[in-house]
């Protein structure tokens, strides 16, 4: 009694999703699902659960929460319970945050989309009215108000007539109201507005599809009306074999076929049988005669059609299926050659022919081809036996072989061919006590050879009174995947299905895995299982090979898999006990003083930085916003030279972890405001590359800004804080006259208070005063090196042309529009910045900010040449710092110094990161790389003394400053001093 599996109570009925059926068979789906094979599925990735979906968070990420709409962990957990890891295992791998996307309250989900709800009062629900119309019209507020003011003061039944009327009313209005419509009359409207046409019975404008305008729910709009074009009916599609559909994008196709720019094609030669084509097998070659050919069954001789190559559907005109083979039809008076002899129509024996074979009259001694040529003499029985001459042809012919003339055969038995004078009975699908199979031909590498003997690499089932089935045997493969410095990942599996042998077998605990020449001391090996073996089914299995070396090894190595476990494949052919081979990388093992070492120098480095981040934090409490940006980029540098596309030796890998404080997600998932963030603008993901990828690093724009979105709303609270702190104080008595009512209490400890709140109520009021554009600039230029690389990694990664996608071009617009003018301004005219002073600084902060985007552009652009990639980065600091000296754009020899300290260094790191580049890998061999890592960890130490030199500097200064201003007051006060007594004494 399943209501949506096309019959119900005795009656066609649609499947489930689908929105015009015929008589039970789906013609098109509805909005969500996706049409395929005669049904509709629910499209998996488009953030609304539907049908047997568990659960969608529009991405196709493995081990989130969610994967192929079906809850998933982490591999290390243990327990898992919707989607959310409650116990892991014994490694140290992170938790996974599953974020949970919803609307308000208020709104509800829509095409990917947060939308506005009306409430819907005699149902007491949020309903869909696609901007809440009600809302629009006074009258109806009014009435929503007396409504609710009704419901919770005054009481529904003491006044229930009135609240009905005011139900009535609404009611009323909603009914006559028409959304998109220009001029209506009661219910019906006559005039719909543009991109909109009347519905059959005018009581609603629908958006006109077709006409190249996206209204409403309409998704696309091409303006024409063609199957799989990426938008049919206003609604993106993609080709019927892809099983997931986002926004005109192909995500997950069909077993078999392949994801290629976005679209599902089935490739012949790729081994992969494309289900729901015209793909009969896949054998992974082009040869013909060897069962598959062109990705189409080569059926056994004289079949049609057939399921594989040994069970035939339909064969040839004059032959018959007999046992799922063709056999001539004898009696059709159609004689097949080299099959039958003769064919007479009949079934009458000793009449030249019987049962398609020549035979003479009972008494002929010597019958060629159903021609008696030598008949029983009168004396001699008459008998049918035909051993002795058979013996007598036997030795002088060939076997087989019924008559020969001088040493050759003429005609041969009905299980023999005439060949070159010599009779053949290999191929005809019979196997003799010499042939160890017969497939019914005599093609070589097919698995049954010219000679019916089985060919190296292949294995035959013998089955009775049948074409032998040949097969390519079953064989282990191992694979190496990965290497991370001391551990490499490989894979085993088999080149088909298979299954265990017996049920009580074994399958890991008798395997054997070994890395030659070396003692077992030396590594740590683990295997896990991705796809297990079992008992009952044949499976693709898939375990994983885990290596550690625990020592260094200056020489390749060979990992040796042994499985002594007999084994059934999926053509119930006995897999042998097999080994496999496969070469390993050189490990890149450090050893424990090297990893002491290392440790202490990320602790130093992350302390450091620590430190560095807090003193940038007061120098940005005190005002010195110039000190802040410095120490900022300083930090951001050492960020986003991880990024460099080159293999790091382990030690500064390492050290590059000393700066992942740095980054402000994670403030924003430790305090869950990512998850706020999220409530309003859905987090997406976009794949990017290179060592981008390798730190599965986002690159959706909207998702990444999260931080400049929290600034922002940060710095409005703080407006509206000072707004209501210069409200309550405007009046407030803090004058001269309240300073000198202090005074009078004569306390020290009172009047200094009171006079520095008096100053600090000053430079509060004061903050009003400051420009809006001052406070822009200082809040762009804090964010340029964060907001370009997000950009330009967007930028290099997106391949989408989506809503999303438009307003995140459009944000990158904006942003490259200020860059530009950022780097105009410093160098027009110097009376408008005010000072030669001023000129130079703001010039140099131009430079610094065209550095910036340079540096990114080349670190992000160019991940594919690393060699080049290194070669660009440091030639830009170099050019950098000659344009700095050139222009004398610092304002003393002293600053040169130290804006030396801090580009020579990063130039001097991506130069020598050429080492790590593969055209140099045959120079240096693991120890070398690891000295080169420590040489340029301490490098990047010495440059962030750079901004702390610098801020000691002018600490020194106005410390100095500051005595000797208070020494020349003190001086003055002296002098007054002896003035007045003098004076004072002449008197």
């Amino acid at each position: 009694m399943y209501a949506f599996d096309g019959c119900f109570s005795f009656n066609y009925d649609c499947v489930e999703g689908c929105m015009n059926c015929i008589k039970g068979v789906c013609i098109n789906c509805q909005n969500g699902w996706y049409y395929a094979n005669k049904s509709c599925r629910p499209i998996c990735g488009d953030l609304i659960l539907k049908s047997y979906e568990e659960c969608d968070d529009g991405n196709q990420i493995a081990y989130d929460g969610c994967h192929n709409c079906k809850f998933s962990c982490p591999l290390d957990c243990e327990i898992c319970q919707f989607g959310l890891c409650l116990q892991y295992g014994q490694s140290n791998q992170q938790q996974l945050q599953n974020v949970l996307q919803d609307c308000k309250p208020i709104l509800i989900l829509q095409n990917d989309k947060c939308v506005m709800a009306c409430y819907d009062f005699e149902g007491d629900r949020f309903v869909e009215n696609f901007g809440c119309y009600l809302q629009r019209n006074t009258l109806v507020q009014e009435l929503i108000y007396q409504k609710v003011f009704i419901e919770q003061f005054v009481g529904q039944k003491i006044y229930q007539t009135v609240r009905d009327n005011v139900i009535y009313l609404v009611n009323q209005i909603n009914k006559n109201y028409i959304e998109q419509c220009n001029q209506n009359a009661q219910e019906i409207c006559l005039e719909c507005e543009i991109g909109y046409e009347l519905s059959i019975n005018h009581r609603q404008c629908v958006p006109k599809c077709g006409d190249g305008i996206i209204q409403n729910l309409e998704i696309c709009d091409d303006s024409n009306n063609l199957q799989q074009d990426g938008c049919y009916k206003c609604q993106q599609s993609c080709q019927l074999e892809c099983l997931n559909c986002v926004n005109g994008i192909c995500l997950i196709c069909p077993e078999g076929w392949q994801l290629i720019n976005n679209t599902c094609q089935q490739i012949c030669g790729d081994g992969l049988i494309a289900i729901q084509s015209n793909e009969q097998c896949d054998d992974g070659n082009q040869i013909d005669g060897d069962g598959c050919f062109l990705c189409q069954f080569e059926c056994s001789p004289y079949c049609l059609y057939c399921i594989d190559q040994n069970e035939c559907q339909y064969c040839q005109n004059h032959f018959e299926l007999i046992k799922k083979g063709c056999r001539p039809i004898c009696g059709d008076l159609y004689i097949v050659e080299g099959l039958e002899d003769c064919d007479d129509g009949n079934q009458i024996s000793n009449d030249g022919c019987h049962e398609c074979q020549f035979q003479c009259e009972i008494n002929c001694q010597t019958c060629i081809k159903g021609k008696c040529i030598e008949y029983q003499k009168p004396e001699e029985p008459i008998t049918n036996d035909t051993t002795i001459i058979i013996q007598q042809i036997d030795q002088i012919c060939s076997q087989g072989c019924l008559f020969c003339l001088e040493g050759k055969c003429q005609y041969c038995d009905n299980i023999s061919t005439l060949q070159n004078e010599q009779c053949v009975q290999c191929g005809n699908g019979i196997i003799q006590e010499d042939e160890f199979c017969d497939d019914g031909n005599t093609i070589n590498n097919d698995g049954c050879s010219e000679h019916c003997n089985i060919e190296q690499g292949w294995d035959c089932n013998i089955p009775n009174e049948q074409f032998s089935q040949c097969y390519k045997i079953t064989q282990l493969s191992l694979n190496f995947l990965n290497q991370t410095y001391n551990t490499q990942y490989l894979s085993f599996t088999y080149t088909k299905k298979v299954r265990l042998n017996q049920s009580n077998q074994t399958f890991i605990d008798q395997a054997s895995v070994f890395i030659k020449d070396l003692d077992s001391d030396q590594y740590n090996l683990s295997i896990e299982p991705v796809t297990e073996i079992i008992f009952e089914l044949v499976r693709d299995i898939n375990y994983i090979i885990k290596l550690t070396f625990l020592e260094q090894i200056e020489n390749k190595t060979t990992l040796t898999v042994s499985l002594t476990t007999i084994l059934l494949d999926e053509n119930n052919i006995l897999v042998p006990p097999s080994s496999s081979d496969t070469e390993l990388k050189i490990p890149q093992v450090m050893d424990v003083v090297q990893m002491q070492n290392t440790q202490r120098l990320k602790v130093v480095g992350q302390r450091i930085m620590m430190g560095l981040s807090g003193f940038g934090v007061l120098c940005l409490l005190f005002g010195q916003l110039a000190s802040f940006l410095e120490i900022l980029d300083i930090l951001q540098y050492q960020s986003y030279l991880r990024f460099i596309n080159v293999e790091f030796p382990q030690n500064l890998y390492i050290y590059f972890q000393s700066s992942d404080f740095v980054q402000i997600q994670n403030i924003l998932i430790n305090f869950r405001i990512e998850e706020t963030l999220n409530l309003f603008i859905y987090q997406d993901n976009i794949q990017s590359k290179g060592k981008f990828y390798e730190y599965q690093l986002n690159a959706d724009l909207l998702s990444n800004i999260y931080g400049q979105v929290v600034q922002i709303l940060v710095i409005f609270f703080c407006y509206l804080l000072l707004m209501f702190y210069i409200f309550l104080t405007k009046n407030t008595k803090c004058t001269a006259r309240y300073l000198y009512n202090i005074r009078i209490i004569n306390c020290k400890i009172v009047t200094y208070i009171a006079i520095k709140l008096y100053y600090l109520n000053r430079r509060i009021h004061k903050l009003t005063q400051k420009k809006l554009s001052q406070e822009f600039i200082f809040f762009f230029q804090s964010n340029s090196f964060d907001l370009i690389f997000k950009t330009l990694l967007f930028l290099d990664s997106n391949v989408l042309l989506n809503l999303r996608s438009k307003i995140s071009f459009g944000i990158c617009l904006m942003l490259f529009v200020v860059v530009i003018k950022s780097l105009i301004i410093p160098f027009q005219r110097m009376s408008k910045l005010g000072g030669i002073k001023n000129f130079k600084e703001q010039q140099l902060e131009s430079i610094i900010l065209l550095k910036k985007f340079l540096f990114l552009l080349i670190l992000i652009k160019i991940q594919v040449e690393p060699l080049l990639q290194c070669f660009l980065l440091s030639f830009c600091q170099l050019l950098f710092i000659q344009v700095i000296w050139f222009f004398s754009l610092a304002n003393s020899k002293f600053e040169f110094i130290l804006i030396l300290l801090n580009e020579f260094p990063i130039m001097l790191f991506t130069f020598m990161n050429a080492a790590f580049c593969s055209d140099f890998l045959q120079y240096f061999n693991q120890q070398t790389k690891l000295f080169i890592g420590f040489f340029l960890i301490g490098i990047l130490l010495i440059s962030i003394f750079g901004p702390i030199i610098k801020q000691i500097s002018r600490i020194y200064n106005k410390m100095s400053n500051f005595l000797s201003e208070r020494k020349e007051r003190i001086k003055k006060i002296q002098i007054q001093s002896i003035f007045y007594t003098f004076t004072y004494k002449m008197k």
